[in-house]
């Protein structure tokens, strides 16, 4: 295989196995997702599956919104000033001041905010804890997020998988439990998938937090000059992260508003073991993002090289994970999940084309362009309301799978297209 893919394969496949606990840890937080929607798929049955999936991802999501791409931001800056300590110091404090203002902001309106929103979409209100519940996770996570991109820039790699393995195990503690005691509560799930790892996490971190917010105070309009940088960079990261992550968020909610949460149940266990698919990659990306992004043109050059050399191992891969991972879907979920399996291989396959773009479009970053990303997921999202709102309404959560696939496929040609464009062009800022 070294022979065949080149030197550039040996320096990057001894980059991946100096991160590979990181990689792991990524892995095993991916599959315990996914195993927590399994098994809340078996016990909860496919309508209350259905709302237990939309508080799920009420979580990522909402997180998504206040975080509003500090962290990806912040490892930006961070590479930006490496020559400059004091820089780097006040972009990580002025980052975490930020995001803890806004997880502050979403505790206070919590019970507000999950009151309009049983009520916009017409869940009920006997459901306002449950989403209140999600509100509140929801903030925990944008610290927890920040968390982790802290840990990335200072490429703390072992640091960060450490908390990752922990974040883990206390997932698996408290699945366990809700599992054996409460295996029909919606809210249980959700403790046990977020509210209370994530606390804990944070809970042994607050003293280090702590000191980097009172050094943010001590030359306060330096640091308040320093964020506005910082979020002009970020509010096309932040458009791209909200768009981004309403592409799966926003058609569970109209797929509720035009057929019912039973669908959405059905919908969301078919995405759900379609995003299994993702557990390896997304932590391959989250190893290589710090390196990509300050690559020069050679180094790109031999990494776009390196790609179209291990393409056909990832696609031949890819089949054979989707077929397994298929039959499992039908044994593990029975015969009540059965309309899952057509959204699961609609979207499946339209993972694996835009994975593999997306090893391509990443390089936008390193280009330093996010506008470029903010208008191409907002134009995705637009597009995945409208088709999930049509194709909804006349096939239900298949309908919505097509419109998703379709979606996340033109995306990522998009941002090729650019990267390409913005590459032969030579029009590369790489600081």
């Amino acid at each position: 295989m070294l022979k065949f893919l080149g030197s550039e394969f040996k320096k990057i496949y001894s980059l991946l196995s100096q991160v590979s606990l990181l990689t792991t840890a990524h892995a095993l937080i991916g599959f315990l997702g996914f195993l927590i929607n399994l098994l809340a798929a078996r016990e909860l049955g496919p309508e209350k599956f259905g709302i237990f999936s939309i508080a799920y991802a009420t979580v990522t999501y909402l997180a998504s919104f206040g975080e509003l791409g500090i962290g990806a931001t912040m490892i930006r800056f961070y590479n930006k000033y490496q020559d400059d300590k004091e820089m780097q110091n006040r972009v990580l404090g002025a980052s975490l001041l930020f995001v803890s203002f806004i997880a502050l902001t979403f505790v206070l309106f919590s019970p507000v905010l999950s009151n309009l929103f049983v009520e916009f979409f017409g869940l009920g209100s006997a459901l306002k804890s449950v989403f209140m519940l999600s509100i509140f996770s929801g903030s925990f996570f944008i610290l927890w997020m920040y968390l982790q991109a802290f840990l990335q820039a200072h490429r703390q790699f072992k640091k960060l998988a450490f908390f990752l393995f922990t974040y883990s195990f206390l997932r698996c503690i408290t699945l366990a439990i809700i599992y054996f005691k409460l295996p029909e509560s919606i809210i249980g799930w959700l403790i046990a998938s977020y509210t209370l790892p994530i606390f804990f996490i944070l809970f042994l971190v607050i003293f280090k937090s702590l000191r980097i917010l009172s050094e943010t105070f001590q030359d306060f309009g330096k640091t308040l000059r320093t964020l506005r940088d910082i979020l002009n960079y970020s509010k096309w990261l932040a458009l791209s992260s909200i768009a981004g992550s309403g592409l799966l968020y926003l058609p569970r909610l109209i797929l509720a508003k035009v057929s019912s949460t039973e669908e959405v149940g059905i919908f969301s266990a078919g995405v759900n073991f379609a995003m299994a698919l993702t557990i390896l990659t997304s932590g391959v990306g989250n190893a290589i993002y710090p390196q990509v992004t300050a690559f020069n043109k050679e180094q790109i050059k031999k990494y776009l090289n390196l790609l179209k050399k291990v393409i056909i191992f990832y696609i031949l891969l890819s089949i054979v994970a989707i077929a397994l991972l298929g039959l499992f879907l039908w044994i593990a979920l029975g015969e009540k999940y059965l309309r899952s399996l057509p959204v699961y291989f609609v979207v499946s396959f339209s993972l694996m084309i835009s994975l593999a773009l997306y090893f391509i479009s990443i390089l936008i970053h390193t280009f330093m362009k996010p506008e470029v990303i903010a208008y191409t997921m907002i134009c995705g999202l637009i597009a995945v309301s409208i088709l999930s709102y049509i194709l909804g309404s006349l096939w239900q959560a298949l309908g919505v799978g097509i419109a998703y696939g379709l979606v996340i496929i033109g995306i990522q040609i998009a941002l090729v297209y650019k990267v390409f464009e913005i590459y032969k062009k030579g029009d590369i800022i790489y600081k």
